[in-house]
């Protein structure tokens, strides 16, 4: 298998018990809930020797950018920062996490290509989950570097959130806000314009 099988973007199709994963390496509830509603895209490009790989989703872009079997300083898209390999081992893309946090966990993803599948298999300390994703045609890059996302983390004294993301509509909103108790606002920031945010009230 050639590292050229791995290259395009491939749209999630299904996903096994990937919520445990993602509770066994210390993601919170609301990030889990967050996660289930989403249907990210991957997008993969390489040379051969120097990768990148995109998840793109509405409401978060992340990019890892790597050489095959040169450890480098990982954030991954929860935040958790990871010293991570890359290698190619019998046509699999095999990713090795190792924690800098000890009250992180290690991890192991396993991406092979079979068909116009790409599987993507997850393990820390014996949890396991799958994710399948399919092949699709379209041609056009979808990465945008400037791309935003939303931050929940709890303001004192404030009942808003920030989101930055461009792409977000008012429905999407409202839908993610639904995870608070108390009515939200969710402060939508459009870049150079900071200090004029559109603000879209979430209903209790």
């Amino acid at each position: 298998m050639s590292f050229s099988d791995f290259v395009g973007k491939w749209n999630l199709l299904e996903s096994d018990n990937f919520d445990n994963y993602m509770k066994q390496i210390g993601v919170g509830l609301l990030k889990r809930k967050m996660a289930a509603t989403l249907k990210p895209m991957l997008e993969i490009t390489s040379d051969g020797t120097h990768w990148k790989v995109a998840s793109i989703s509405t409401f978060k872009n992340h990019v890892t950018e790597f050489d095959i079997d040169k450890e480098f300083d990982e954030e991954t898209i929860d935040g958790r920062k990871m010293k991570t390999t890359f290698k190619l081992d019998a046509g699999k893309l095999i990713q090795e996490q190792k924690k800098i946090d000890p009250n992180d966990k290690d991890s192991t993803i396993t991406r092979y290509v079979e068909g116009d599948k790409l599987i993507i298999e997850m393990e820390s300390e014996g949890v396991k989950a799958k994710r399948i994703y399919s092949k699709t045609n379209s041609q056009n890059s979808t990465v945008k570097p400037d791309a935003g996302s939303f931050d929940f983390k709890p303001r004192k004294y404030q009942s808003r959130r920030t989101c930055s993301n461009q792409n977000a509509s008012q429905k999407q909103l409202i839908k993610l806000g639904q995870h608070y108790k108390r009515r939200t606002t969710v402060w939508l920031y459009t870049p150079g314009y900071h200090r004029s945010p559109t603000t879209i009230a979430l209903p209790n």
